[in-house]
């Protein structure tokens, strides 16, 4: 699609609203943990991490707009995708922009203050962080999932408010939470190195990060209900 939009793609290469401040967040984010490789729709590092960037950007709205139109089967499917979604790119651009702004704002903002925490508060949260907002992240998020992760971002935010005043509470819930996190680095691992990705792995994913909010931060809600049985359902059909 984007091969076939090439001229209005051109234009929005120079145009990306908000992409100066973007770029040099995005510059400092660390890189993405090994096992997430697999996650990624597509694969490239370009030398400049603003190429790389704008290419993120790019293909998630492109991506989105091919999901919602739906299984392409022929060429006339194709031809119809293109005439039907060419003129939503730039407002799809648009809006990917708009949530990877604040999502690179509230991260930012997030490092920032674990830098004055207390260091065991830090060592916790600062990797939990980088699970969600890496270079790369926006590839390998879903567009559904791109729109929670400023609601993960405060969840952390709201964990760090109170982890030392329910220190016990707060480290029970991060025990549970651990092992689910292991249980999907574990099978990522596997599906990099056998080539060979399942999709429900995606959803496990981002149903962890669901029951963080729920654990640390229920006042922001859930988007869908989760529990830490719910979870280990899934996990069970998966692996």
């Amino acid at each position: 699609m984007l091969l076939h939009e090439s001229g209005r793609v051109k234009y929005l290469r120079k145009k990306l609203p908000g992409f100066n401040a973007m770029s040099l967040q995005y510059f400092n984010l660390p890189e993405a943990p090994d096992a997430f490789e697999i996650l990624s729709p597509t694969s490239f590092k370009l030398a400049d991490p603003r190429d790389d960037l704008i290419d993120e950007i790019l293909l998630c709205a492109a991506v989105e707009l091919v999901e919602q139109h739906g299984a392409i089967r022929s060429q006339t499917d194709f031809e119809q995708l293109c005439i039907k979604q060419s003129a939503a790119l730039v407002a799809m651009v648009d809006q990917v922009c708009g949530t990877v702004s604040k999502v690179l704002a509230d991260a930012h903002g997030m490092r920032a203050r674990l830098q004055s925490a207390q260091p065991h508060q830090a060592e916790q949260l600062e990797p939990a962080l980088s699970r969600l907002v890496y270079r790369g992240f926006i590839r390998s998020t879903p567009w559904r999932w791109l729109q929670r992760l400023p609601i993960y971002i405060e969840a952390t935010e709201k964990r760090l408010q109170t982890m030392t005043a329910n220190a016990q509470r707060d480290q029970q819930h991060a025990t549970r939470l651990a092992r689910f996190d292991q249980d999907l680095d574990s099978a990522l691992s596997r599906a990099r190195d056998e080539d060979h990705f399942v999709p429900e792995l995606s959803r496990f994913r981002w149903m962890i990060e669901e029951l963080r909010v729920s654990l640390f931060a229920q006042s922001l809600k859930t988007i869908a209900p989760v529990s830490e049985k719910r979870l280990q359902k899934l996990w069970d059909s998966i692996d």
